[in-house]
């Protein structure tokens, strides 16, 4: 999965910053933290639009109005644990099938905790160490729990699968 907007953003930072050589720490550091922020809202946007294609089916309208609107409640916080704890919520296979995939990957992991650290200390007022180098190495770790959530979460239903193939 690409992110048109984070990679786009990356792409101008890096070329600004590379025809400012000497641009100053602060203007530095407010680029970082605004990618930072852009990168966790559109992590949040994709999991939404995730959830709410995952119950598009649903045919009464108040239960799909239900579940999108509880859709933005449940991605507040875009954790490992919480990912998984809302795969959960669907079947718990789905949280077992995103947890192994991820043990497959500790760098992966690590990478993807760091910046929701640095994210939230930005969002905190913390000081910033991050520099756009560290924000574009999370960033392509984070990209790939992203898509191991999105799979694990759109997967066809093994219980279905199972069905099909021994009436088929």
């Amino acid at each position: 999965m690409r992110l048109e907007r984070v990679e786009v953003a990356l792409a101008q930072c890096r070329s600004h910053l590379k025809d400012l050589p000497l641009a100053s720490v602060a203007i530095r550091s407010l680029l970082v933290q605004a990618l930072l922020v852009l990168i966790y809202s559109e992590f949040q946007r994709v999991i939404r639009e995730h959830i709410e294609a995952r119950c598009a089916d649903i045919e009464d309208p108040e239960l799909a109005h239900f579940f999108k609107s509880c859709a933005g409640d449940v991605t507040r916080s875009l954790a490992i644990a919480e990912l998984t704890g809302l795969l959960n919520r669907f079947d718990s296979d789905r949280g077992r099938d995103f947890r192994r995939r991820l043990q497959r990957a500790p760098r992966t992991r690590d990478m993807y905790a760091s910046l929701l650290r640095t994210r939230n200390g930005v969002a905190h007022g913390e000081d910033l160490t991050a520099t756009l180098a560290d924000v574009g190495e999370f960033y392509s770790h984070a990209i790939v729990v992203l898509d191991h959530f999105c799979d694990a979460l759109l997967r066809q239903n093994r219980s279905i699968e199972k069905t099909t193939n021994a009436t088929g």
